[in-house]
């Protein structure tokens, strides 16, 4: 897990598509790096939107397991859900945050 983003990650990260109101692929492949860096191996996605960070950080960090929490019903929220269903390492939470567990 520890490790930097070769050359040829760094093109693919930026190769990848673009979702409205998504993560810069420039800020994703930041914090990849640093949870390389650190080992990290839970990431706590609060907003999963239409997906996008979801699918890369299940993508670029395979052995790490994301926790991808949405509030909305909106449509975006269910399009990511249906993008990021299949993804081996990620669970999805739908939950207000500002209620009592």
């Amino acid at each position: 897990m520890f490790g930097t983003l070769s050359q040829a990650e760094l093109q693919a990260i930026a190769a990848e598509p673009y979702e409205h109101r998504g993560i810069i692929h420039s800020e994703m492949a930041l914090i990849i790096h640093t949870c390389r860096r650190l080992g990290i191996e839970v990431v706590i996605e609060s907003g999963r939107a239409r997906g996008q960070s979801t699918r890369l950080l299940s993508k670029y960090l395979p052995e790490a397991h994301i926790y991808s929490v949405e509030l909305r019903g909106h449509p975006d929220a269910m399009y990511g859900r249906e993008v990021c269903a299949g993804l081996a390492n990620v669970t999805l939470v739908d939950y207000d945050g500002t209620l009592a567990v």
